[in-house]
């Protein structure tokens, strides 16, 4: 391997339709091994290194944001309107600690989904972050956007104590109505948050519940938050070397022994930063050193922000992947 370069373990990829004297054939996948080259992260701006929109090839930084915003309010909105929802539902006292719960019309036993969204903890909302939720309703899987406060009002170790919280009322809420399973989804900050959850304490925590949480999907994640100290991500979250590294699943995952049966899914786009790829690959690596059942799937194509865009098309992989193990 050259320098510079990145080995991926192997990873899905799409080949598309063919069309051919009026047939139209069945999308093809195949699981391959490849190398993608990658530009070297040494001496990089740090703050260029962790701006993953300014790593897309769709446009620049400023049109990437834009487009996204666009899309996930859009996606939001239409989901208020088609589903039936019980919004601001609170786990806590403060205002952040509310959650929005989407399908409430489908069977008692419909599987919960649980969708966190990303923002380098200080940013977005649950608010615009139903996207995801069309797809898993018509798949009949009742969705729980979760909420949480934003620093620099909290810390990132309280936004964690917060996730942890909320998760407690979904998985008593999905006892109460007989669910057959709990998946929980997040991405970027929201995928760290989410890794939180493989947790001796809190799995104890729930005792007997813990086995409705089958599935993490840990998107585009950030698990080690100490390379963010020097950077402009750290002007709102005020994290010094002790604090970064107490907060950093990369370097506080227990060892799993037999207490938690979850698949763990780490996802990354081909176009997100080679840092946050390189930190995938690592967590992943990490997981199964631990005893996790875990994944690693690089999403050719997609950057950091239109790999969770299209979580509201019902025909994209990783919405399918979330539904199957839900039904697991």
């Amino acid at each position: 391997m050259n320098a510079g370069e990145v080995e991926v373990l192997p990873a899905w990829r799409i080949w598309g339709e063919e069309k051919g004297d009026g047939i139209v054939y069945t999308v093809y996948l195949k699981k391959i091994k490849y190398h993608t080259p990658v530009r070297s992260v040494q001496n990089m701006d740090p703050d260029h290194e962790y701006s993953p929109s300014r790593w897309s090839p769709r446009g620049t930084a400023e049109e990437i944001v834009a487009h996204h915003m666009k899309i996930v309010k859009e996606a939001s909105e239409a989901a208020k309107k088609l589903n039936s929802c019980s919004l601001d539902v609170p786990y806590g006292k403060s205002d952040g600690e509310r959650m929005d719960i989407y399908g409430l019309d489908l069977p008692k036993d419909a599987p919960v989904c649980v969708y966190i969204h990303g923002g380098y903890w200080q940013d977005l909302s649950k608010n615009i972050s139903a996207y995801p939720v069309q797809p898993l309703y018509d798949a009949k899987c009742v969705t729980v956007i979760l909420g949480y406060d934003l620093a620099p009002k909290v810390t990132v170790s309280q936004i964690i104590d917060q996730v942890k919280q909320g998760m407690v009322k979904v998985i008593e809420f999905a006892t109460e109505r007989g669910s057959r399973s709990v998946v929980v989804a997040g991405h970027s900050a929201g995928a760290h948050l989410a890794s939180t959850l493989l947790s001796t304490e809190w799995i104890s925590s729930i005792k007997e519940s813990a086995k409705l949480l089958k599935a993490l999907f840990l998107i585009s994640g950030v698990f080690d938050l100490q390379p963010l100290i020097g950077t402009y991500v750290n002007a709102a979250l005020s994290l010094d070397k002790i604090e970064a590294a107490s907060v950093s699943p990369m370097l506080n995952l227990a060892e799993n022994k037999g207490k938690i049966e979850v698949a763990c899914q780490v996802v990354v786009g081909e176009y997100d930063p080679p840092s946050f790829k390189d930190q995938s690959e690592k967590f992943y690596k990490l997981l199964l050193e631990k005893g996790y059942a875990a994944e690693l799937k690089i999403f050719n194509g997609y950057d950091h922000f239109n790999i969770v865009e299209d979580l509201r098309n019902f025909g994209y992989l990783l919405s399918q992947e979330i539904v199957k193990l839900a039904f697991s």
